[in-house]
């Protein structure tokens, strides 16, 4: 998954498929919208987070999260005023998805969201930091936030109660 182009593209999102890990083919109902950073697969859905990494570094409104059910995409959250979604993890009986402001941004913030049934999703934290970039689960109970800004990385956040919280 990703985008049809070049680097700076404004190319489309697009995804491939393989049934076998040799021989590729599009997704048709993947494509479109701006390029896909990640996916995740959490119960029998795929999430795909989008971005404008390469075509707007640090352009507003391209993060959106997407469902995929094996035959539909549905957008499950668009309008968060952030360049892109980075990484999406799940702990307890919940996903989580954090967006940055872009790409080799020194200054802006990151979001965390959370959802219990992957179409609701809730902002449920504020970083000072316009580039977090991953998230980690360890033993389904602490989730561990990583990122920081451009030239500026190794800021780590870690949450105890966040996947046994209601």
């Amino acid at each position: 998954m990703g985008h049809k182009g070049s680097a700076y593209s404004k190319d489309i999102a697009i995804a491939y498929k393989s049934n076998d890990g040799k021989t590729f083919y599009p997704v048709e109902e993947l494509s479109g919208g701006p390029e896909y950073q990640c996916g995740f697969q959490w119960g029998n859905n795929l999430y795909l987070g989008t971005g404008g990494w390469t075509n707007n570094r640090t352009g507003g409104n391209t993060a959106k999260i997407y469902r995929y059910d094996g035959q539909n995409r549905q957008e499950v959250l668009s309008n968060i005023s952030k360049n892109g979604i980075t990484s999406f993890a799940s702990c307890g009986n919940k996903i989580f998805a954090l967006a940055d402001s872009g790409w080799e941004a020194d200054l802006g913030t990151s979001y965390l969201f959370e959802s219990s049934d992957g179409i609701e999703w809730k902002h449920i934290h504020t970083f000072n930091e316009p580039e977090m970039k991953k998230i980690e689960v360890v033993e389904n109970k602490t989730l561990i936030v990583l990122g920081g800004k451009n030239d500026g990385y190794g800021v780590i956040y870690i949450n105890n109660e966040i996947c046994t919280k209601n």
